[in-house]
């Protein structure tokens, strides 16, 4: 599925009008939110909106009285500009095609800027709309103004997939995409599968964050070039990957905390064992200070490995990153054999077990 993809500079732009969610949750209106989320097994409280794509997806209003509780029901929580939750949002309306309007009914669902100006506002509309005719979305979307529907369903990211069973009672929350495993061999596709064939699903609840990063694993490590931190000098990904050794990618920014924790462990790791490893890290850079400061933080802890400016997030977009630490394990030929992400990970056994699993000796 293919998708036009804006530039991350822009999404990140809107991001800062419309999210962070947490931001939103804070700064909704007391007088519209519920008490409460909707609790799992429980029918789902229904309620009238504006439908964001009136025309090509429906009425100008949507009462999801006439559906909830007569048909299964899936929720697909969007930024417009926001690559994973579009991508998603196609995704999602692909499945409910496939399944047909008796078996599975989408939303989208999208939230206004909380306390913006009419200005902001209107951009937000002319900014959603134009999003929803460029992917050819031809469900629903709704405004849910105030956050109520957000609340209801606990999101915290995008993207956020809900599901409904045929009786109206919400089964599941927070699938951060369709590939995300549920159970066993089971991911949210198959799922949201189940449910048109059958109406009904036990209670997933509240699924754990998914970090889609984990896609990547068993595929090629994708080709970018990049500014290394200090000297400036572009070097593509092949350069810098080293066909004898362990490789070791790994995403930070200067101001996460999980990284200043995790970097200079590695990075003793790598000055006490310079043999069989090879890392390179990729620093998030979105501004000038961001650039000086990362400089700065490399050359006080004395980093032995390279470091690219990954301006924009662009090389981050390439790996599917979401978040920092994330760190990717690579095999001599180049594919991507497993990925770490923030925790308390002993490096040092981590790294050996891998070096003799793909490393020959």
């Amino acid at each position: 599925m293919r998708m036009s993809r804006p530039s991350w500079a822009a999404a990140l732009t809107l991001l800062t009008l419309t999210v962070s969610v947490s931001t939103l949750v804070l700064g909704a209106p007391a007088e519209t939110a519920p008490q409460a989320p909707a609790g799992f097994g429980e029918v789902f409280p229904a309620g009238t909106y504006v439908n964001l794509n009136a025309g090509g997806g429906g009425a100008p209003r949507i009462d999801l009285r006439g559906v909830i509780g007569k048909t299964p029901v899936v929720l697909c929580y969007w930024i417009p500009q926001h690559p994973r939750a579009e991508e998603t949002l196609q995704g999602v309306q692909e499945l409910a095609d496939e399944a047909g309007p008796s078996k599975l009914v989408v939303y989208g669902v999208a939230t206004p800027p909380v306390g913006a100006n009419e200005a902001v506002l209107q951009n937000w509309l002319k900014i959603t709309k134009e999003r929803i005719a460029a992917l050819k979305i031809h469900i629903p979307v709704l405004q849910d103004e105030g956050f109520k529907i957000g609340r209801l369903l606990g999101v915290r990211s995008v993207p956020n997939v809900s599901a409904l069973d045929v009786e109206g009672r919400l089964r599941m929350s927070n699938a951060g995409g369709l590939k995300q495993v549920v159970e066993y061999k089971m991911d949210v596709a198959g799922v949201l599968t189940r449910l048109a064939n059958t109406g009904r699903l036990g209670s997933y609840g509240m699924l754990p964050s998914y970090f889609p990063a984990v896609e990547m694993v068993g595929k090629k490590c994708p080709e970018f070039e990049a500014p290394l931190v200090g000297s400036g000098t572009v070097r593509n990904m092949s350069s810098l990957l080293a066909p004898n050794k362990l490789n070791v990618l790994i995403f930070w920014a200067e101001d996460c905390p999980h990284c200043r924790k995790s970097l200079p462990q590695i990075n003793a790791y790598v000055k006490a064992h310079p043999d069989g490893i090879n890392v390179v890290t990729a620093a998030k850079i979105l501004s000038d200070a961001a650039r000086t400061q990362t400089e700065e933080y490399c050359k006080q802890e004395g980093f032995v490995f390279p470091t690219v400016m990954d301006k924009e997030l662009k090389v981050g977009a390439l790996f599917l990153v979401t978040s920092t630490p994330t760190i990717f394990i690579i095999r001599p030929d180049g594919v991507i054999d497993s990925v770490l992400f923030s925790g308390e990970t002993d490096y040092s056994a981590t790294f050996e077990e891998k070096k003799k699993q793909l490393v020959k000796s």
